[in-house]
């Protein structure tokens, strides 16, 4: 056997699973990121902007607001972050680059995309982006406590019947099982001494599967615009993904057509940051509005919005007045970030159903393991 061949067969392998479960070059930087700017989250990153944005306001350079920042935060160690996040832009500009370059290493691209399409469209702009962004993001948080409300609890007892399982299967049952034939022994014994026993040898690769396959639905989420994955993108869980990704985007995309830019070029402008879904349905609008200005709403018919949704963009892009027409994408941002919180709630019981079936299976399973090794112990005493 050729040990060359066969470690660059598993090369190969391991590389193709890793690029599929999105821990490709690009995502390393992201995992990098994560780590240098812990405890600098989203809110204290738009915190940063529109006290670096009010700076600009009050008629300072963005050289002059950085070296403000540095001084007010440098003899702090609350300010750490936003101190390392001034000092990155004032990098960038001293060799002439724009500031959303010196926002990378610090920022989410999902920030500076907000900042730099903002910033494009104007200082007004920019702070109405990040006020109408930081109400997106409470409205999902609550959207997200709510779905999570009622599996919290189903989802506890299930950690407790499962290590309960455990328990039985790897110290109780073995011991008495040494009492007994193994022909005597009850089929539900057997069967949770073996899921036990399964369990603990490979705990660890299931702990590891699980984790790739996490990074993997995230991946296809973010990045998959393939056949089958349009096929499946009204279904759960993939419509939520869907219209929360729409909502995030066609929110600044609309303000960005209300105050400054056409939708060509809002739709360029955002696609520098976006991933490859949003980038998908963003390419559509490109392609629609290249040789000129037409219908907003068959410029946005790419998939994205579903018929409902599609329905209301027609009929405000249709209206005669023109401030209604340009608030029209804004609007439908709007209802898209309903549809997912409503597909969202509507969801949570099922889910919370499917969780608490799962617990009383397994309990019910681990008491009649119990039960099966008494009736075995009672039979050979008889």
């Amino acid at each position: 056997m050729n040990l060359k061949l066969i470690s660059e067969y598993l090369g190969r392998t391991s590389q193709f699973f890793l690029e599929y479960s999105g821990l490709n070059y690009k995502n390393w930087e992201k995992l990098k990121r994560f780590f240098r700017t812990w405890g600098f989250n989203k809110k204290k990153q738009f915190e940063f902007i529109q006290d670096f944005s009010s700076w600009l306001n009050d008629g300072s350079s963005p050289k002059i607001a950085c070296e403000s920042i540095i001084r007010s935060g440098q003899n702090d160690s609350r300010l750490v972050h936003e101190v390392n996040a001034a000092k990155g832009i004032l990098d960038a500009l001293s060799r002439g680059l724009p500031i959303s370059v010196g926002m990378a290493d610090w920022f989410e691209p999902e920030v500076v995309s907000i900042f730099s399409a903002g910033q494009e469209a104007g200082a007004g702009a920019l702070n109405k982006v990040v006020k109408e962004y930081l109400v997106q993001q409470e409205e999902i948080a609550n959207a997200t406590s709510v779905f999570w409300s009622p599996i919290k609890a189903p989802l506890i007892y299930l950690g407790m019947v499962y290590g309960f399982l455990l328990m039985m299967g790897l110290g109780i049952l073995p011991q008495f099982a040494d009492f007994l034939p193994a022909d005597k022994l009850d089929g539900t014994v057997v069967l949770v001494m073996d899921i036990a026993a399964w369990c603990l040898k490979y705990m660890y690769f299931i702990l590891i599967i699980i984790f790739f396959a996490y990074l993997g639905f995230l991946n296809f989420c973010h990045n998959n615009v393939s056949k089958f994955r349009m096929a499946i993108d009204d279904y759960f869980p993939l419509n939520i993904y869907k219209n929360f990704a729409a909502m995030r985007t066609l929110k600044t995309f609309g303000i960005l057509v209300e105050t400054k830019y056409n939708v060509h070029k809002a739709a360029v402008e955002l696609k520098q940051y976006s991933q490859g879904y949003m980038t998908y349905h963003l390419n559509h609008v490109i392609r629609e509005t290249q040789f000129g200005e037409s219908n907003v709403a068959e410029a946005l018919n790419s998939g994205l919005l579903g018929k409902r949704l599609m329905f209301r963009l027609r009929n405000a892009a249709s209206s005669s007045d023109q401030s209604k027409k340009k608030a029209a994408i804004s609007i439908v941002a709007d209802r898209s970030g309903q549809e997912a919180i409503r597909a969202l709630k509507g969801t949570r019981i099922k889910v919370a159903i499917f969780v608490w079936l799962l617990v009383v299976a397994i309990l019910l399973l681990t008491v009649a393991s119990f039960m099966g090794i008494l009736s075995s112990l009672l039979n050979l005493a008889s």
